[in-house]
Formats: C-alpha cells, structure tokens, sequence
C-alpha cells in the first residue's frame, strides 16, 4: 500500500531548474545532408547538429537536474532520520525522472523528424539520436523496406565528432548489429554505412 501512496503523489510546484552560467559558443560545423539541392533559403543542412541537439534535449537536462537534485535531498534527509520528508523528497525525484525519459523520447522524434526530412527513402540519418533510439529507428526503417521489397538502406551514422566522448556510438551499434542480424554492409564513407538485407 505504501507503493501506490508513493506513486500517487503529486509533484508540488518545482523551484526554477538549476542552470550553469552561460559558456561562450563555439562554431560548429554545418551538417551536410545527402540529397538534392533544396529550393528553400533554409533547410535542416544549415542548421548546427549540436544546435538543434541541445533544443531538442533542453527539457530532458532541466529534468535530469531536478531528478538528481531529489535524489540528493531525500538520500540527506533519510541520513538524518527525516524519513517522511526522503520519501516525498524521493517521489519529487522518481517524477522528474519518468518526464526526463518522456522528454527525451520526444527530443529523439523531433531530431529523428528533422534530420530525415531531406534524405531519400533508402537512406535514413540518425545523428543526434541516442543509440537506443536508433537502433530503434533503424530495426523499423528496414522492417518497412523489406515489406516493400528494397533491398538496402544507407545509413548515415555520424563519426562521432558530436560525441562526448568523440566515439561515433552509433557507427558501432550499427555494425554490431549488422553482425547479429548476418546482414552485409559496407562503409563508404566514415559516417556512413550501407546495409543490405
């Protein structure tokens, strides 16, 4: 009974997210899309990936910031004997963290959205999605092709440039994948894979 009382909290009024003074920007380089010239004087190419990243991603951080704040708190007043005030402390936490994975979800649709808004329908471009989300996009993507009768998919990965760690993740979940599956590939280019099925 405890369980259901502590789900059924309601978040009271949050306090502004904690935010990092702003850093100076750093250029980044444009994305290049693969496709034919658009028509437009704007499209998803002139738009900085780390830029519509961090739109995309901006709620999910204020979240995960709130979440780590109330965790913080409720594991302080849980120390201290405070056991009530850990257990709202907690709840206020566990909410935060069901919206981050919400947000995230949604920042993934809408990058996802973006960035294949350009690229033909034997292509698919999954920079900026975490690999989860690709790899969720990308079993969907050749479930769709094959139905249809298409035979492979260029798969643009990125080369890991954007990545904290400067690891193209992606690229490795793809080949990774490529192997469980026994489907072929090649690599073209560095930020991109061809994969036949």
């Amino acid at each position: 009974m405890a369980r259901r009382e502590l789900s059924a909290i309601a978040p009271s009024p949050q306090p502004e997210p904690m935010r990092k003074p702003p850093q100076q920007q750093q250029p980044h380089p444009t994305v290049t899309v693969m496709t034919q010239p658009s028509t437009q004087p704007t499209d998803i190419a002139d738009v900085p990936l780390a830029d519509m990243y961090a739109e995309a991603r901006r709620l999910a951080a204020e979240h995960a910031l709130m979440r780590n704040f109330y965790y913080r708190e409720a594991a302080r007043a849980f120390q201290t004997g405070q056991r009530a005030a850990a257990k709202d402390l907690a709840a206020r936490g566990h909410w935060h963290n069901a919206e981050m994975h919400k947000a995230h979800a949604r920042g993934g649709e809408q990058i996802f959205s973006q960035r294949n808004a350009l690229v033909g329908a034997n292509a698919i471009d999954l920079h900026g999605l975490h690999v989860k989300e690709a790899m969720t996009m990308l079993t969907q993507r050749i479930d769709a092709l094959q139905r249809q009768g298409i035979r492979s998919l260029f798969v643009i990965t990125g080369a890991g440039k954007h990545s904290v760690t400067g690891t193209a993740r992606i690229k490795q979940a793809v080949l990774k994948f490529c192997h469980e599956r026994r489907l072929r590939y090649k690599e073209p280019q560095s930020g991109g894979i061809v994969v036949y099925f």
